[in-house]
């Protein structure tokens, strides 16, 4: 039986490649909190910059904020972030 395989973009290699890695390595607790807090950061940032000259109030930079974080360090620098 023949097995098709499905062709596969340079991005997706690139992120599996990544999520391998960070599997493998094993970040420590204080660099995943770090994370979290560090992208809390960024997207306080990003709402900033976007208020200023638009005057939109918006979220998303925090949803995608709690999502990285989620992603990256798990249950615990999510619910930071999120509670940040």
């Amino acid at each position: 039986m023949a097995v098709i395989s499905r062709p596969r973009g340079r991005s997706i290699d690139r992120l599996e490649n990544l999520r391998a890695f960070i599997e493998r390595e094993g970040a420590s607790k204080s660099l995943r909190y770090g994370v979290a807090l560090a992208m809390t950061a960024l997207a306080l940032l990003g709402a900033r910059i976007i208020d200023v000259p638009f005057h939109l109030h918006t979220n998303l930079p925090f949803i995608a904020a709690v999502a990285i974080s989620a992603w990256y360090g798990g249950r615990g620098p999510g619910l930071l972030a999120s509670i940040f």
